[in-house]
Parts: C-alpha cells; structure tokens; sequence
C-alpha cells in the first residue's frame, strides 16, 4: 500500500510530464507557426514584385546590365595572372582590352530604364553598378600609378578582390531574378512577333 508522500510524488510527477508534454506541444505549434509567417511573408513579397513589375522586357533589361558587369568583372578575375605579368612587364600605364574595358558611358544606367521599373529592382540595379564601380575605380589609380610595379600589382590584387566580392552580389542577384522570370520566359523562341499570333 502506497503512502501519502508516495501518492504526492507520483501526482507530482505525472502533473510534471504532463506539463513538460504541453510545454512540448506549444514549442512545435510556435515552430509551424513562425514557418507559417515566414512563408506568407515571402509570397506577400513576391506577389508585391510581381504586381509591381510593368513588364518583364524590363527585368531581362536590368539582368542585361548586370551580366554585363558580371562579364568584366570575370575577365578581370580569370585574367589575373596575365595581367600582373603585363604589370610587371610595362613601364607604362596598363590598357586592358577594349572588348571588356570599356569607357565610364556605356556602363552607365539608362535614365530611361531607370524610370519605369518599380523602387525594389531599382535598388537592385543600383547596388550592382556600385559594386562594379567600387572595383573599376582602382582601374584610374592604377593606369595613373605607372612608375612604381609594386604599388600597381598591389592595387591590381586589391581591384580582383572587389571583382570578387562584386561577383559574388551580382550573382545573387542574377539568381534572385532566376527564381522571379521562370526559365521558360528566358528560353522561350522569340523568331515571330507578338502580334504575328493574334487573328
């Protein structure tokens, strides 16, 4: 026969485990709960873009530039050893290839493109011509920088690692912009005009 703390122990115990159950339950709901915000969070979002995009000519306009970027920041990356031993080599400034290193105008922003895409892709298109900008500065300072090899290989590293850093914003960025235009936009054949198909 139990006695009277025995009974109280095991009442204790059991009104302990069936709290810790509960405890255990409100974690799990709070968890699905928290998944469940963010979830409608990140559709909210994209639906918000989606309704703000005029047209999707626009993204592929902005993804242009950003490729474009993406392509001289590439060169310079995969081209780094060739270009140290034209540095090292030259005792005047270094011209990079024209193909890649084009003057400050033609990697600007169309004002004109600016204008019509909503507010969150002009925040996009804008952090990638910083993040091209912040390695194409280094270029004037070393195409200056002709009498001293050392400081000019110096700079040169320091515009590869911000090529580096730039790539790796503009590629997130370009995925980003994967996931919003579908892959079948992108590929879709474009050899007749939209209104080729109406009747």
């Amino acid at each position: 026969m139990l006695n009277t703390a025995e009974i109280i122990a095991i009442v204790i115990g059991l009104i302990n485990f069936i709290a810790l159950c509960i405890v255990a339950w409100q974690t799990w709901l709070t968890r699905k709960s928290v998944q469940l915000s963010q979830s409608t969070v990140k559709e909210s979002q994209r639906s918000k873009e989606l309704a703000n995009l005029p047209r999707a000519f626009v993204m592929l306009e902005v993804r242009c530039n950003l490729e474009g970027w993406k392509k001289d920041l590439e060169y310079l990356v995969s081209h780094q050893k060739e270009i140290e031993r034209m540095i090292n080599q030259s005792d005047s400034a270094i011209t990079f290839p024209s193909d890649y290193w084009r003057g400050k105008l033609d990697r600007m922003i169309s004002k004109s493109l600016y204008d019509v895409i909503p507010e969150w892709l002009r925040e996009m298109l804008i952090s990638g011509a910083q993040y091209y900008a912040d390695c194409m500065l280094y270029k004037e300072t070393l195409c200056a920088a002709s009498d001293d090899k050392s400081r000019r290989i110096l700079l040169f590293r320091g515009m590869v690692e911000r090529a580096n850093h730039g790539l790796a914003a503009i590629n997130e960025m370009l995925d980003y912009m994967s996931d919003i235009l579908p892959r079948w936009y992108l590929q879709a054949p474009a050899s007749l005009k939209d209104e080729e198909f109406f009747r």
